[in-house]
C-alpha cells in the first residue's frame, strides 16, 4: 500500500474597508462598498464581520458579497421591522442561525446563504459588499465592515510513503576457530 498526505500553509488575515462612510440614500437603490484584497491563495474559510452602519428602518435592507471570482452570496435580506440602525457580523460556523431583532450589537450569525460557496476560489481581487435599500423614506450610512479570508497556498505538498520490505543482514564475524583436546578417560581397566 501506499500513504498520502498532504500538507498546506494557511494563513488567515483581516482586511477592513477604507471607503467609508458611504451614505445610503432615502429612495430605492444599491450601494457597494469595496476591499480589494492584495494576497493570493485559496479560500479555506471566509467570515464578514462588523457590517454596521445607521438606517432608520433596518427591514429595508439586504446585504450581499461577491468575491473577485463573480460568485455573490445573499447575507441578510429584509429581516426585522422599523428597528434602527446595524452592527452585525456573519461565520458559516456560528450556531446562531436565526437572526434577532433588532441586529444592532455585533452578534455573528450564519449568512441567508452558505459563505462556504467561496470555499476553493481564489481570494486576490475585489471583494464587494452591496447594500439594497429596498423602500423609499428611510436612510443612513454604512460605516464599515470586514472581511476575514484564511487562504491556503496553490503549491500543496503531497508526500507518498511506500513500504518497503527490509532485509535485516546477519552481523559478519571473524571465522573462530575452536581447538579441543580429548583426554582419555581410564576407567582403571588398563
Amino acid at each position: 500500500p501506499i500513504w498520502e498526505f498532504n500538507t498546506a500553509s494557511i494563513s488567515c488575515r483581516t482586511i477592513r474597508s477604507d471607503d467609508k462612510p458611504i451614505n445610503i440614500p432615502e429612495t430605492i437603490g444599491k450601494i457597494t462598498s469595496a476591499i480589494i484584497n492584495p494576497f493570493d491563495g485559496i479560500v479555506s474559510d471566509i467570515n464578514v464581520m462588523n457590517v454596521r452602519g445607521t438606517h432608520t428602518w433596518i427591514n429595508d435592507l439586504s446585504f450581499t458579497l461577491t468575491g473577485p471570482t463573480g460568485e455573490t452570496v445573499v447575507l441578510l435580506a429584509n429581516q426585522c421591522d422599523d428597528e434602527d440602525d446595524f452592527n452585525i457580523s456573519f461565520d458559516d460556523e456560528s450556531i446562531l442561525i436565526d437572526v434577532e431583532c433588532p441586529y444592532n450589537d455585533g452578534t455573528v450569525y450564519r449568512s441567508a446563504e452558505g459563505l462556504s460557496i467561496f470555499n476553493g476560489t481564489r481570494a486576490k481581487g475585489v471583494w464587494t459588499l452591496t447594500v439594497d435599500d429596498n423602500a423609499d423614506l428611510d436612510g443612513g450610512a454604512l460605516e464599515g465592515w470586514e472581511l476575514e479570508l484564511c487562504l491556503k497556498d496553490d503549491e500543496a505538498t503531497f508526500l507518498s510513503v511506500e513500504p518497503i520490505n527490509a532485509v535485516l543482514c546477519p552481523l559478519q564475524f571473524e571465522p573462530l576457530s575452536l581447538v579441543a583436546t580429548l583426554n582419555e578417560a581410564s576407567n582403571g581397566q588398563g
